[in-house]
């Protein structure tokens, strides 16, 4: 028995999964071509800060040409930069409250 890989479409994804102002907030202040996924976080980040704001999580990893992708959590404020491409595109994990949010390119067939 195979497992079977569900593959994301951003923009259903977001309009289906994008109901609360928490999640609305943070996809409005999302860079051009930047992907969103609400409720969901990929393994392997970095911690860099809490108590920060979406828009300051994603205005440091918009300074480096090293971070790939974030997940920023707006219970804590907590901020997770990924540094790598297979961190960015990694599985997604539901999770509450946090927003992973990815650089373009998109991963291919990995996690688009």
């Amino acid at each position: 028995m195979t497992d079977e890989v569900k593959q994301c479409d951003p923009m259903r994804d977001l309009v289906s999964m994008v109901t609360t102002d928490e999640y609305a907030v943070f996809f409005k202040g999302l860079p051009v071509n930047w992907l969103g996924y609400p409720g969901s976080r990929v393994v392997g980040g970095y911690l860099v800060g809490y108590r920060m704001t979406a828009d300051r999580c994603v205005a440091l990893c918009k300074l480096y040409n090293s971070c790939h992708a974030i997940d920023f959590n707006s219970v804590d404020g907590s901020c997770w930069v990924h540094t790598t491409l297979q961190n960015k595109c990694g599985a997604p994990i539901p999770t509450n409250h946090v927003y992973h949010a990815k650089k373009p390119p998109a991963c291919g067939n990995l996690f688009i």
